[in-house]
């Protein structure tokens, strides 16, 4: 992990498209920001692994 709990950037281009390695070229040109496409409240993932815990809690059992 890198600072701030901010997983340290992958430097790979693997199978990457022309078009995605111009794009990540410029992402990386611009102080190698990260590009998210979508963002789901903490309340609903929380409740997802409380969730899924829950259910290998039972199985253990």
């Amino acid at each position: 992990m890198g600072g701030h709990g901010i997983p340290e950037q992958l430097q790979g281009r693997t199978a990457l498209t022309g078009g995605e390695q111009r794009a990540l070229k410029r992402l990386r040109d611009e102080g190698d920001v990260r590009l998210e496409q979508e963002r789901i409240p903490w309340q609903t993932a929380l409740k997802s692994l409380q969730t899924a815990w829950e259910k290998i809690a039972e199985r253990s059992q």
